[in-house]
């Protein structure tokens, strides 16, 4: 068994782990972006997303391996028995509170 090459192939395995980490990182950051705009864009029944027809949508649902009725229970209102999607996020005590348009807490004077 010939060592002579150890050094350059380790070297070698070096770089090729950090191409796969660049790419995974790559993935990653695409996989992320096509989920926002996927809740940006895709149509909302409750309590889910879904892709209305359109091929585009059709097609990011398949690329992120979602069923056709995606649940987002994130964008969900947070009021008790409420299905709508979240439109408002107000600050409350423990970070922020994520109502629909029906269910936005009023201001009151002095608080």
């Amino acid at each position: 068994m010939s060592y002579e090459n150890i050094d350059d192939n380790e070297q070698s395995l070096g770089c090729k782990d950090r191409q796969l980490a660049a790419k995974d990182a790559e993935i990653k950051q695409f996989r992320a972006a096509l989920e926002s705009m996927c809740k940006q864009f895709a149509f909302w029944g409750s309590p889910g997303l879904w892709t209305g027809g359109l091929s585009a949508l059709e097609q990011a649902f398949d690329a992120l391996g979602w069923d056709e009725t995606h649940p987002s229970p994130e964008l969900v209102c947070s009021e008790e028995g409420c299905n709508e999607r979240v439109t408002c996020s107000t600050p409350a005590t423990d970070g922020y509170r994520l109502t629909c348009s029906k269910h936005v807490p009023k201001e009151t004077d002095g608080e």
